[in-house]
């Protein structure tokens, strides 16, 4: 059966570069980018608010409607828009493994189309299931033509399983399709600081500090990387540009607190700051539709994505 049309298609609001929440890299991008009430809120209070980002969307079913998406599903298993809605609500409402069972259900109709394998690859990638997203991302590779998603997806994937090389070659290739992306290069930049390159890094996203184009974001994943990089004058600097200079301090401390809980920091951290202990994030709230994931799998947020849970990242060899 042939795909149908664009009406059928998920709606899942960013594609697969913005996916920062599903991995530790989402969570350094949502912590740097998020706005926050000034001294109401703890560290782990922070993290534990990023993790819930994706279960706490306002467009979330609630649990009679996702009943609702559900029951269709299954009263109409070869129904490829009954399956792509129940993914929709079941993204949505925060069981991204319920949503993959759902597209993989409606690839096996519509054989591969990449649209929907893009989709696919996100919502595993969400689940925190590594090898699901890949296997995914390379389908959609040999599916269609040339696409930063599709090698921006493996690296978030990669960078889960721990495979720092295979992270970069997929980074690197995301950012040559598309040079002015700045969620490519961010990822980029991340994923070369959880391979322990705090400082290469840093040069990948050194011109969000003077280019006027870049959003707030890249600054902010800027400033952690300068963080873990022991530079933490020119990280204070760099988040100077967004906000006041006693915010811009205490997030530059939540960024230090950071960088030494993931174990990045190239070397002792400068005083220039007051020291904060490590803060290590609960375990993610328990999917029930979700099955075990590929183990390790790196969680600041590269929804989230990531993100899109913000597990400790795996270092491989090491990012």
């Amino acid at each position: 059966m042939k795909d149908t049309s664009g009406e059928s298609r998920l709606r899942f609001g960013g594609s697969a570069r913005s996916l920062l929440p599903a991995m530790a890299l989402a969570a350094m991008a949502l912590i740097g980018c998020a706005d926050r009430p000034r001294g109401t809120l703890s560290d782990a209070a922070r993290l534990r608010l990023t993790e819930a980002m994706d279960r706490n969307n306002p467009a979330a079913p609630d649990a009679a409607s996702l009943a609702v998406l559900r029951d269709a599903a299954a009263r109409n298993p070869s129904d490829i828009v009954a399956q792509e809605r129940l993914a929709q609500g079941a993204l949505a409402a925060g069981f991204p493994a319920e949503a993959a069972a759902a597209l993989r259900r409606a690839l096996a109709i519509s054989g591969p189309v990449q649209s929907r394998l893009l989709e696919l690859g996100r919502a595993e990638i969400r689940a925190g299931n590594a090898t699901g997203a890949v296997e995914a991302y390379r389908q959609a590779q040999a599916a269609g033509p040339p696409n930063p998603a599709i090698f921006g997806g493996l690296g978030l994937a990669y960078d889960m399983a721990g495979d720092s090389a295979s992270a970069e070659e997929a980074h690197r290739r995301a950012v040559a399709m598309a040079p002015q992306d700045w969620t490519l290069r961010g990822n980029l930049a991340l994923s070369l600081l959880f391979a322990g390159r705090a400082s290469e890094g840093v040069r990948a996203l050194s011109s969000a500090e003077s280019d006027s184009a870049a959003p707030r974001r890249a600054r902010h994943n800027l400033a952690l990387l300068l963080t873990a990089d022991s530079q933490m004058a020119r990280a204070v600097r760099v988040l100077r540009m967004d906000m006041g200079p006693a915010e811009a301090d205490a997030m530059a401390r939540d960024f230090q607190a950071f960088a030494q809980w993931v174990g990045t920091v190239r070397s002792p951290p400068t005083r220039l700051l007051p020291s904060v202990e490590p803060v290590v994030p609960p375990p993610p709230a328990t999917d029930p539709a979700t099955p075990a994931a590929t183990p390790a799998s790196s969680s600041p947020s590269m929804d989230p994505v990531a993100n899109p849970g913000e597990a400790r990242p795996r270092r491989g060899r090491r990012s």
